[in-house]
């Protein structure tokens, strides 16, 4: 009799429980359904980027961009993030963008990478305004690395070359490129080397790189991805100063990219760069060494 008691409490707690978690459950489902219609419409949104574009340059040329006064806006907002940006990039520059939080550092180089669209002006590449030129072979000359970069649940080498499995099995570039990022020492420290998986909580033996190892991680992707045009917004902010000046001397040096554009916060490695561009509420205000 004791035994039956015992058992048919157990099973009327475990009944409560299971009906307490499904009550939740509900309530939650009731609280996200708010937001079904509002993500419906989001992903019901045309895209309005022009892809359209069919010229082609030559990507081995040297490159010249212009911005002639390039407006942006952003919608629903009255006041222009960027106003009459009148700007020359080319080959053999690098550049440090400098400027206050919102004054529309970023905002330029999302323009230059066709995330936005300018509201007027234009941007040229070579004399082509970049909206005629075919989309997936302009943006496939530039290597981005944005503050919000992803690390991912993959080995080390899928995160610096993504897609790329034949680079996996034959390793030589990524294994160049860590070197030339100070990353190599590191990552063959490790028991799996370049195959250790990053991120703890789904797999065995995988680890959890620094901000700073990550961040080199997301350089040497970019990198890999193309050495034409570097794009890099504050790429040092996980690195102490030290390694942002190592970092940035073997970034103009080592990978030997065309065009470097870096925004930072920082100017521990501003004389490492050949110009200066200051932005202040949207306009450039000041250009030189």
């Amino acid at each position: 009799m004791l035994g039956d008691f015992i058992f048919y409490i157990s099973i009327t707690f475990l009944l409560s429980s299971s009906c307490s978690l499904f009550f939740y459950f509900l309530l939650g489902l009731n609280d996200n359904a708010k937001y079904v219609n509002d993500f419906i419409d989001f992903i019901e949104q045309p895209n309005k980027m022009k892809k359209n574009g069919t010229k082609k340059f030559d990507v081995n040329s040297n490159f010249e961009f212009e911005f002639v006064n390039v407006y942006f806006r952003y919608n629903n907002s009255n006041d222009y993030a960027l106003k009459n940006i009148n700007l020359r990039i080319k080959s053999g520059d690098s550049i440090y963008l400098v400027g206050l939080n919102g004054s529309g550092k970023t905002t330029l180089i999302k323009l230059l990478l066709r995330l936005y669209e300018p509201t007027k002006g234009k941007i040229l590449l070579n004399g082509i305004n970049i909206n005629e030129i075919d989309y997936n072979l302009y943006i496939s000359i530039f290597a981005p690395v944005f503050q919000d970069f992803n690390i991912y649940n993959f080995q080390i080498c899928e995160n610096i070359a993504m897609k790329n499995n034949k680079f996996i099995e034959d390793n030589s570039k990524i294994n160049l490129l860590m070197k030339n990022i100070d990353l190599y020492d590191a990552i063959y420290s490790l028991d799996k080397n370049i195959h250790t998986i990053i991120g703890t909580g789904y797999y065995e033996n995988s680890v959890e790189l620094s901000t700073g190892q990550s961040q080199k991680v997301a350089i040497c992707r970019s990198a890999f991805k193309s050495n034409k045009i570097a794009v890099l917004d504050e790429p040092y902010s996980n690195l102490s100063i030290i390694d942002e000046i190592n970092v940035c001397n073997k970034i103009i040096n080592n990978i030997n990219y065309d065009v470097v554009i870096m925004i930072s916060h920082r100017f521990n490695a501003i004389n490492k760069l050949s110009r200066i561009v200051v932005i202040k509420d949207g306009k450039i205000i000041e250009t030189g060494t």
